[in-house]
């Protein structure tokens, strides 16, 4: 029998560790999709390129004719870790893997310390930081970068503020707060917002609890508080700046905060998410937000939990759990039209599916507690309810297989998932049943490995084989995933290799027509679809951005769009008319590629017939300068969207400068050959970003000699 045992416990490790090598392997192997691709990789490529050429990328001028980088959250221009990865490492797809990859152990490691936190046992700590970031959220939404670069850093937000209540050690209101700040900085401020309120009522709840002491509380929470605005205080500035220029800096319509939730037909994706990865109109929501597996072995582990552990701490975890899971329903119930309403900031972000992550977080933690039980064997009843658990999931499993058997009536072949060709041909070919039968057949074999282990072990044993299992579980179910939600079938060699051709300088635009501009990705640079013109350095008047200004948007939708865009980059024109003839000029369609109109009281034109050359001659991240020759004073147009903080100088003297066609630059410029220069220089921007620098290094050095003080003593 103990060599059966042996046996055993090595297969299961064995597995565990093939399977987990599998998914690395793969996940290096072939390239993300979607958001990372369209959006994450141009802007960090873009970044990279401007710090390797000694320039701080305070403007990008290629996609929708140009725009704050500084400004745009979703572009991590403030966030220390990226930033220093690519100041140091430049960016390509294999640098990308990394910092994914590092953000996956990042919330590993969060996990792991915060479930240690609450089990107070290590082995059962680390099998929860391994399986958190292979759950369906982390899964399922891999290719919204900044859902993952946030939600790793919130285990070490709840961490520390729990630690600091109960210690009421300063040093872990501080670690909160440089933990809050980087879940901020990392890319979807929503994560903060959401964990900001959890917070406030666990505040609350200590507070309570301890009452002589809940002035000091306050206080020291205060103090973490204002660690994470001071540590975010570039970002904050530059977000609250940019507010009134932004598509979407106002208000949602409730309609479109409903967009996306996890609906009540998701919650299939708890014991077979292979199931969503069928692109189906029955969830009803993206495919990115509809999977929340956790582990078809932490079922059970729940609950037991709830049997046996800390029945008040657990209540309170299940209850937070239900309620971020309604809430992340979106219309299905009253619960987020509610938030709308009457809680600050929650009218101001979409996506009610993010609410799952609480839902996740607390319910890790309660199987994290059930596994602790189970190690413990304080109970004598605690296996054979455990096994009890087991056997109605198996029944459910039994159920949804013999069901995928009487709808799935085509002839069916099981996809090789070492093979990323094979798993995307299978989920195009066939319907949602015969994913559920290649789920349910998975799960059945690990769910006869959780029988076996149960039948030879007792005692601490079986909780170490069912941490092994559980991780087996999380790490499969991800492998079965990964071709629907994050890689697709390109290499990363191959999209490696097109991507070194292109320019990391900041080559000189060619004066074609801005509409010339191919914009569609070609098929070398396949998985990305948008933006290529940001790393090809070329400029166009689309792009794939939700950080759209106002003023372009109405410029898009105006008469003078199809115009406009067949100028260049620079051009010059003997005429600016107000913005009183517009509307008279759109309906005789008089307007052309020469129209320009400006807040003029009235018609400035220049008499006789203006011959004009112009020619760019510098072109950087934050400067353009252009040559103008011209036999009589002309009117210089940059197809560049005007944000506060552009400058312009003639011959080396200010002049000011007219925002033209709701959007663009224009400068008066005399007769002769002139140099006009063009800068963006926001206030307090540059400022703020040594500011930010020096602060980061204070953290830095300052973490490094208290731990170093703490070792000696």
């Amino acid at each position: 029998m103990k060599a059966l045992k042996s046996i055993f416990t090595l297969f299961c490790i064995v597995a565990t560790v093939v399977v987990m090598a599998g998914f690395v392997s793969q996940y290096f192997t072939y390239m993300p999709m979607w958001d990372i691709m369209n959006y994450h990789y141009p802007f960090s490529s873009y970044i990279a390129d401007a710090l390797k050429q000694g320039n701080l990328p305070l403007w990008c001028p290629y996609a929708y004719l140009g725009a704050p980088v500084f400004s745009d959250p979703s572009t991590g221009f403030w966030y220390p870790v990226n930033m220093l990865l690519y100041y140091v490492f430049g960016f390509n797809a294999y640098v990308l893997k990394i910092e994914y990859v590092l953000h996956l152990i990042i919330a590993g490691v969060g996990m792991y310390k915060l479930a240690e936190n609450f089990t107070s046992n290590r082995r059962i700590a680390i099998a929860a930081g391994l399986v958190f970031p292979f759950t369906g959220f982390f899964v399922s939404s891999a290719a919204l970068f900044s859902f993952t670069y946030s939600l790793a850093w919130l285990p070490f937000v709840f961490l520390y503020y729990i630690k600091g209540c109960a210690t009421k050690q300063w040093k872990y209101f501080v670690y909160g707060g440089i933990a809050m700040a980087l879940c901020v900085l990392g890319g979807y401020i929503v994560f903060a917002i959401l964990s900001a309120y959890v917070l406030g009522f666990m505040f609350l709840y200590y507070a309570i609890s301890q009452r002589h002491n809940s002035i000091q509380l306050l206080f020291k929470s205060g103090i973490m508080a204002l660690i994470s605005i001071v540590l975010c205080s570039g970002y904050l500035y530059s977000m609250l700046d940019s507010l009134p220029y932004q598509a979407r800096g106002d208000m949602l319509g409730l309609h479109s905060v409903m967009d996306n939730p996890f609906s009540p037909q998701s919650l299939l994706s708890l014991i077979l998410p292979f199931s969503t990865a069928v692109d189906i109109p029955f969830f009803d929501t993206d495919i990115a937000m509809r999977n929340m597996y956790m582990g078809i072995i932490a079922l059970p582990l729940i609950y037991i939990a709830l049997i046996y552990g800390n029945r008040k701490q657990n209540i309170m975890l299940l209850l937070i759990a239900v309620l971020f899971l309604l809430v992340s329903f979106g219309a299905y119930t009253p619960l987020r039209a509610w938030l709308y309403y009457n809680v600050p900031l929650m009218n101001m972000f979409r996506h009610p599916a993010i609410f799952r992550a609480g839902a996740l977080l607390a319910l890790l933690l309660l199987a994290a507690q059930g596994l602790r039980v189970l190690y413990s064997f304080q109970h004598p009843n605690v296996k054979r309810h455990f096994a009890g658990a087991t056997i109605v999931v198996a029944l459910l499993i039994a159920i949804a297989f013999l069901l995928a058997i009487q709808h799935e009536t085509i002839k069916l072949r099981f996809p090789d998932f070492t093979s990323i060709q094979s798993v995307v041909a299978f989920n195009n070919n066939n319907n949602i049943w015969a994913n559920i039968i290649v789920q349910c057949a998975a799960l059945g074999i690990l769910l006869a490995l959780v029988f076996i282990g149960i039948a030879l072990f007792n005692t601490r044993s079986l909780a170490i084989v069912i941490s092994l299992l559980w991780v087996l579980d999380v790490t499969l179910a991800a492998q079965m995933n990964i071709a629907a939600t994050k890689i697709c079938n390109i290499p990363v060699k191959t999209f490696a290799a097109e991507a070194a051709k292109l320019p990391h300088n900041f080559p000189i635009p060619s004066q074609r027509p801005i509409v010339q501009t191919v914009v569609m990705a070609p098929e070398a640079l396949s998985p990305m679809v948008y933006n290529t013109v940001i790393i090809k350095k070329e400029l166009s008047h689309d792009g794939y951005n939700p950080f759209v200004l106002k003023s372009y948007k109405r410029f898009t939708h105006s008469a003078l769009y199809e115009v406009v865009i067949q100028n260049p980059l620079a051009y010059t024109t003997s005429c600016i008319r107000p913005w009183s003839c517009y509307m008279t000029d759109s309906i005789n369609d008089d307007i052309s590629i020469q129209s320009v109109y400006a807040d003029f009281g009235k018609i400035h034109c220049i008499d006789g017939a203006n011959k004009a050359t112009t020619t760019v001659t510098k072109f950087e991240p934050n400067a353009i300068a252009v040559k103008v020759d011209a036999t009589q004073p002309t009117y210089l147009n940059l197809l560049q969207n005007y944000y506060p903080g552009w400058q312009c100088s003639i011959d080396g003297m200010p002049i000011d400068i007219i925002k033209s066609n709701f959007t663009f630059m224009a400068v008066a410029v005399p007769s002769g050959m002139h140099q006009v220069y063009f800068e963006f220089k926001p206030p307090y921007v540059k400022q703020l970003v040594y500011m930010q620098i020096v602060l980061w290094l204070i953290v830095i050095v300052g973490l490094f000699y208290y731990n170093a003080r703490q070792k000696l003593s």
